[in-house]
């Protein structure tokens, strides 16, 4: 590993000699390969899905749930769990900008704490997944991209029928080779409504969601550079916190839970660098933490306290990869963590008590054009890591390699395989009354063949259908075995999924989806419907008018409550409406969410919010 540390070096030092091409000449990245890691399907192994410009204010929770073979739910601690074609919450891989997310203690990134504030897209890899981006992505892969577009200032507010205000001042600016971008939000949340078609039980009334308020604020901020006409480089930072939270219980129990003093923070530097015309070496050094102090009480007034715990984590990040093209294309990389995390309470942990991690991956990526069309792609990665109380170091192996075609019908062709990990959770280390150090990662074999085709009519492209089918080998699951985790559990699983969009005028675009799962053997993928349906409408017109309408619906599902039991959801579907029109420098837009107020769990004992009404206004100043 020092060696390849030296040679990262060497490489860095030499390209300061090299002779900067004209800007003409090279085609100018603006660090897009830096935050996208893999740039394009075959580079990434198998096939990305893309959520474009989603809109702004919109929490990523919200939009990823309306994606193939994406299912999100909110659970015990009011966060969200994303789970990949049933991959379990965390066995995920999340990136901002391909800096990966603090997953904390519990190994879960809520994805409902992140808004949709300048975003130009999100990659998501379902399939198997490259070796560059490392360990973490047995379940899956998604990259949040960010992109701000140039204004003097933006002054932006959010009004809900549930009582969920938001406001937010962003200003951003490109000077040509520099320039900078930074915002500072604010947002309150009071109960949710509930459905009208809620039953009442012993702990929850109805009307509106009992012990749920919260209020945060939030600030960002960058700086991209240019340098030598060539060179790129950015700085970038955030941090959010929210002082007091209420965590809603479930419907069938009673419990008074609040967060205290709840903060996200990060800080990157990033550089992409011309080392010679056909050689780029770039990398990421990041910072990513959270923290919070979960309270339980006895009573509503919260005056009788039963537990207090102070959670502290970190991760310390360095990644650089090395890319060489001459024909075929050969990237080179690493990326080194640090992952520390301390607690303390009234309960186990009476003095601060820390424990850290390690966790490393080298990696090696070959593409190669087969023929007219056809490309190839070989992925090599070895991932390992020790920790605080057992320094042995255990190492993983992740191969994988895709084949894709472009055919001369406008069509495509993918087929992929891989192996791919997950490492235990901190929780799962550490943890006093069942955490075992002893554990290794999960892995899992996962294949992928997909094929999209566009369809043109007199000349133009009309249409888009496509569909993937495939299958998942998962070993060395983690789960409790008694009083203690291990890796106890194999689960197989398939599916397939269909997809198709078309236009049926100059003006709307019609989508649907279809998304089948099955697993095999006794393990229960939770929270994952065999079948699910999503169907999107969206109408733009020359004069800004938007219109849009959305249905899902989720099959029968199987959930499980804090005592591990086995509940059965009923099957559900929700409907969202939307309009919004653009003026020269101003946006309006008014949606409503669950239009038909339906009753629903997304975890058991946890009902969705009934019908809701948003307003939003944005006014820059360009």
């Amino acid at each position: 590993m020092r060696a390849l540390i030296l040679l990262y070096l060497i490489l860095a030092v030499s390209g300061l000699w090299a002779e900067p091409a004209p800007p003409d000449s090279i085609k100018q990245y603006h660090l897009h390969p830096v935050r996208v890691i893999a740039d394009g399907d075959a580079a990434s192994i198998s096939q990305i899905s893309r959520v474009v410009s989603p809109d702004d204010g919109r929490q990523i929770s919200e939009i990823l749930s309306q994606n193939l073979g994406l299912s999100m739910s909110y659970g015990s601690r009011d966060e969200s769990n994303l789970k990949i074609r049933g991959f379990r919450k965390d066995t995920s891989l999340i990136l901002i900008d391909g800096r990966p997310l603090c997953s904390g203690y519990f190994g879960n990134v809520d994805l409902s704490k992140i808004l949709s504030e300048d975003i130009d897209e999100i990659r998501i890899i379902k399939g198997p997944a490259s070796a560059m981006y490392g360990g973490g992505s047995m379940g899956g892969v998604v990259n949040i991209i960010t992109h701000s577009r140039d204004h003097i200032l933006s002054l932006e507010a959010e009004l809900s029928r549930n009582l969920r205000n938001r406001q937010r001042l962003s200003s951003a600016q490109n000077f040509g080779d520099w320039g900078y971008r930074v915002s500072l939000g604010r947002e309150e949340r009071s109960a949710p409504p509930l459905s009208k078609l809620f039953e009442p039980t012993l702990f929850e009334t109805g009307g509106v969601r009992d012990h749920s308020y919260q209020k945060s604020w939030s600030t960002r901020a960058g700086l991209d550079f240019i340098i030598a006409s060539l060179h790129e480089m950015g700085l970038s930072g955030g941090y959010k916190y929210i002082p007091y939270k209420e965590i809603p219980s479930s419907i069938y129990t009673r419990d008074y839970r609040v967060y205290r003093d709840w903060y996200m923070a990060d800080a990157a530097l990033i550089w992409d660098h011309y080392t010679t015309l056909n050689s780029n070496l770039r990398g990421q050094i990041y910072l990513d933490a959270t923290g919070d102090t979960f309270e339980r009480y006895s009573d509503s007034h919260h005056q009788y306290l039963q537990l207090s715990s102070r959670m502290e984590a970190y991760n310390l990040g360095f990644a650089p990869s090395f890319e060489y093209r001459a024909g075929d294309v050969i990237t080179t990389g690493f990326r080194l963590e640090h992952r520390n995390i301390r607690r303390k309470d009234d309960g186990f942990y009476e003095d601060w008590t820390m424990n850290d991690a390690f966790v490393g991956n080298a990696f090696g990526q070959y593409q190669k054009e087969l023929m007219e069309r056809a490309i190839l792609n070989l992925s090599i990665g070895v991932t390992g890591f020790s920790h605080s109380k057992n320094r042995d170091l255990k190492l993983i192996a992740e191969p994988s390699a895709g084949v894709s075609w472009d055919h001369p019908d406008e069509s495509e062709s993918m087929v992929s395989l891989g192996i791919n990990s997950a490492l235990p959770t901190m929780r799962q280390l550490f943890s006093a009354d069942h955490g075992n150090p002893d554990l290794v990662a999960a892995r899992a074999f996962k294949s992928e063949i997909s094929h999209n085709r566009s369809i043109s009519v007199w000349g133009q492209r009309t249409a888009i259908v496509g569909g993937s089918l495939y299958y998942n080998d998962v070993r060395d699951l983690i789960d409790l075995n008694g009083q203690r985790y291990a890796n106890v559990y194999k689960v197989q699983s398939y599916g397939t999924e269909l997809s198709g969009s078309m236009m049926v005028s100059p003006y709307w675009e019609l989508s649907g989806q279809y998304a089948y799962l099955k697993q095999l053997g006794n393990y229960v993928l939770t929270e994952s419907a065999p079948h699910s349906v999503d169907i999107q409408s969206r109408m733009r017109f020359p004069d800004y008018l938007d219109l849009s309408a959305s249905y899902s619906w989720r099959s029968i599902r199987k959930s499980q409550d804090s005592s591990s039991t086995l509940h059965s959801l009923p099957a559900h579907d929700t409907v969202e409406l939307g309009i919004s029109r653009t003026f020269s420098n101003l946006e309006l837009a008014l949606s409503m969410q669950n239009a038909f107020d339906r009753d629903y769990q997304s975890e058991y004992g946890y009902p969705a919010p009934g019908r809701d009404f948003r307003l939003k206004i944005k006014y820059s100043f360009r």
